[in-house]
């Protein structure tokens, strides 16, 4: 999608039980987006980190399947700047390169998640739908929200 939004509504007032892509490999990116709707949850995907970043800076994104190694900018460089938004979403990272270092610089605030690729996907979706019921449980408007997309 070209548009910032997504397509999914400008600003961030409701939690929508979106999830954002950031993956420059399109397939995947295809792979995962997939998997998610599947679930039952609205994705966007990115291709760069600069794209994703706007994404969230415009769409109200619940949860970010980041990879680390992006053609434009460090994955960690976008973990710093999504953590730092007024309501940031969790972030998964996803990475062909695990490495201890990559592991350490990846701890943050909002990262619930550090998986390796090909990704688990079992693995995967039973991350995001306990990050989702969470997120559920903060706020029963989000409850609301997201029983639409399934």
């Amino acid at each position: 999608m070209d548009r910032p939004d997504g397509g999914l509504g400008q600003g961030r007032m409701a939690d929508t039980g979106a999830v954002l892509v950031i993956d420059d490999d399109r397939e995947i990116a295809g792979t995962l987006r997939e998997f998610i709707e599947f679930r039952g949850y609205p994705v966007v995907v990115a291709h760069t980190g600069r794209n994703g970043l706007a994404f969230l800076r415009h769409t109200s994104i619940s949860l970010v399947l980041l990879d680390l190694a992006l053609p434009d900018m460090d994955g960690i460089a976008v973990l710093r700047e999504a953590e730092a938004l007024p309501e940031a979403p969790e972030i998964i990272i996803i990475t062909g390169n695990a490495t201890l270092e990559s592991a350490m610089a990846a701890v943050g605030p909002g990262t619930v998640g550090y998986l390796t690729k090909p990704v688990d996907l079992p693995r995967l979706g039973a991350v995001v739908e306990r990050v989702m019921a969470q997120r559920r449980a903060v706020n029963p408007m989000r409850n609301n929200c997201s029983q639409r997309h399934r």
